[in-house]
């Protein structure tokens, strides 16, 4: 998506709605190294870069926190989800991992 001289990336629901998901906005000086980009699911954004030296690798992710009724199965997959990307980096490019890892996702009814 490019919005003037701003690309912008996002990684969510495929039904049109920008909720649920995760993005990236970039200058222009960052889109001319921009490869590319994967999203595995609505919480991991993986952009691809790079610069004269190596490539440059940027996960993008939100994590929402942990449930209060002690069912951690969804953070559990996740953090495995993102250990698999991270692990997927090569050793000698420089990675990025951005995110807020605390998210608070629900609605307090009140």
């Amino acid at each position: 998506m490019k919005l003037g001289d701003i690309g912008f990336i996002y990684s969510g629901r495929k039904d049109g709605v920008h909720r649920q998901g995760i993005g990236l906005k970039m200058d222009k000086e960052a889109a001319k190294s921009w490869l590319g980009w994967e999203d595995f699911n609505n919480r991991i954004l993986f952009a691809h870069f790079t610069n004269k030296m190596c490539r440059v690798p940027i996960i993008v992710t939100y994590q929402p926190v942990q449930p209060t009724n002690g069912n951690s199965s969804d953070s559990d997959e996740f953090y495995l989800q993102l250990q698999k990307q991270i692990d997927s980096v090569q050793r000698k490019n420089v990675m990025f991992l951005l995110g807020d890892f605390d998210t608070r996702v629900d609605r307090i009814e009140g």
